[in-house]
């Protein structure tokens, strides 16, 4: 099996948090379970051939105001991967691109994980995030 010149030498945790607002409130299930995935990296370090990709997913309620909380807790977690760059193998001019586009799908197994763990543990049902789809290239001649 061929390796991808761009491999994933760590991921770890930047931030996990839980708090719950109302436990009792929500305890039917019946609440808004929309997030928000935001992706941040650095610039590509020439002297490590290393890029920085974190990503964080977002689960808050709108207003946290006892009457107005649509959901009972708020998650937080971010997670960054390092990546090993071959630079005889893949070009830097589409690494920014392929950080954005490609990366975040590699951390996401990891923002999974946890993002279930912690609402399981808090006791309520465990976060199942979506599959996302692999963004596809098309080389045309």
């Amino acid at each position: 099996m061929k390796h991808h010149p761009i491999q994933l030498t760590g991921a770890f945790i930047e931030h996990l948090e839980l708090i719950v607002h109302d436990r009792y409130r929500f305890a039917d299930d019946d609440y808004d379970k929309s997030f928000e995935y935001t992706v941040f990296n650095t610039n590509f370090d020439e002297e490590s051939s290393t890029v920085w990709v974190k990503v964080q997913l977002s689960i808050e309620p709108k207003d946290t105001t006892p009457e107005k909380l649509d959901r009972p807790y708020t998650l937080k977690v971010a997670v960054a991967g390092q990546f090993k760059v071959d630079t005889e193998k893949f070009k830097v001019e589409f690494l920014q691109d392929w950080s954005i586009k490609n990366a975040p799908i590699l951390l996401l197994p990891f923002i999974r994980e946890h993002a279930y763990s912690l609402s399981a543990r808090a006791g309520f049902n465990p976060v199942l995030l979506p599959l996302f789809e692999v963004p596809s290239f098309v080389i045309e001649n």
